[in-house]
């Protein structure tokens, strides 16, 4: 296998990404700009009940997490949106048909955000350890295996949002949302022993909390959490096959159809559609009532998503 294809695609992937403003603003500036406030604001003595912070000190808590962060600003905002535009433009398409091979495309993205993962990691550590006097890694190996992991699987979950998302519009409103959904619920934000419990609850849902115990038990040395790696490797593995059938199969038809009102409401929908949920039918069903479509389009238009067709009858 010739690899000059693979090669060449990655470069010009990288200085695509590059040259992107929100690359520099969220994949580096903004979580070592996080890590220097909080640092300064709590400082690094421990809580004397062990109560938060997992016992360390603030400093010593946020620069492992906001390592994570890092490959979560990438992987949730840049790549989908990246993609996203493929897409949108038919860029793919001139691809395949100029043969191209798309996974080469698809993989240079995965190694260019694994190196902003890095890259935005190390700009956290430097910046933690310049402005306050953070503990050190105890066992640099495991949080370095933690943010390999970590930084793959966020990078595929981005190829599955970009593949399944209309637009690169769509996508980075889709990104952002979810970012700031993860930086507060996940472990980079509050800590989740001061969330309330509802909310620590969903957190431990978000693909971010299990990165951010994966890089700080190591950190503190706690060993390796194999238990989160797991969830990781499970997270980028279905992320994966997602956007492999969806990249394989543009044009199939992902439907919500009848009972949706009932079983997943308003917050449901919106979830779906956003995961990629690309048809939706409105109105009242052959033996059941809906809901008016109006609502359903005002609920698009809110999403932000395209309307591609609609039935004569609306």
């Amino acid at each position: 296998m010739n690899p000059r294809p693979w090669l060449e695609s990655a470069r010009v992937e990288l200085l695509l990404f590059v040259r992107e403003p929100m690359t520099v603003v969220f994949a580096l500036v903004m979580p070592a700009v996080f890590v220097l406030v909080l640092s300064g604001v709590f400082g690094d003595t421990p809580d004397p009940s062990g109560a938060v912070f997992r016992g360390v000190g603030g400093s010593t808590y946020y620069t492992p997490a906001y390592i994570g962060l890092a490959a979560a600003s990438v992987g949730l905002i840049l790549l989908p949106t990246h993609l996203a535009g493929y897409r949108e433009r038919g860029v793919l398409r001139r691809l395949r048909a100029s043969g191209v091979p798309v996974t080469a495309v698809l993989i240079g993205q995965v190694a260019v955000a694994l190196a902003l993962s890095l890259a935005g990691g190390l700009l956290v550590v430097a910046v933690s350890f310049l402005s306050a006097d953070p503990m050190g890694a105890v066992d640099p190996w495991g949080v370095l295996v933690a943010g390999t992991v970590g930084a793959l699987a966020f990078a595929l979950l981005g190829l599955a949002l970009g593949a399944l998302l209309p637009s690169s519009r769509a996508a980075q409103g889709a990104g952002v949302l979810l970012w700031f959904l993860v930086f507060m619920l996940g472990g980079a934000g509050p800590p989740p022993e001061v969330l309330p419990g509802v909310m620590s609850d969903i957190g431990d849902f978000t693909p971010l909390r299990p990165l951010i115990i994966a890089l700080q038990d190591p950190w503190f040395g706690n060993g390796w959490n194999g238990g989160r790696l797991a969830v990781l490797v499970g997270i980028g593995a279905v992320a994966w096959a997602v956007a492999a059938f969806r990249l394989a199969l543009p044009r199939t038809m992902l439907r919500f159809s009848g009972w949706r009102e009932i079983t997943l409401g308003d917050l449901g929908a919106k979830q779906g559609i956003l995961g990629g949920i690309n048809a939706v039918i409105v109105g009242n069903y052959l033996t059941t009532l809906g809901r008016p479509a109006e609502s359903d389009l005002e609920l698009l238009d809110d999403l932000q998503m395209p309307i591609k067709a609609l039935n004569a009858s609306l």
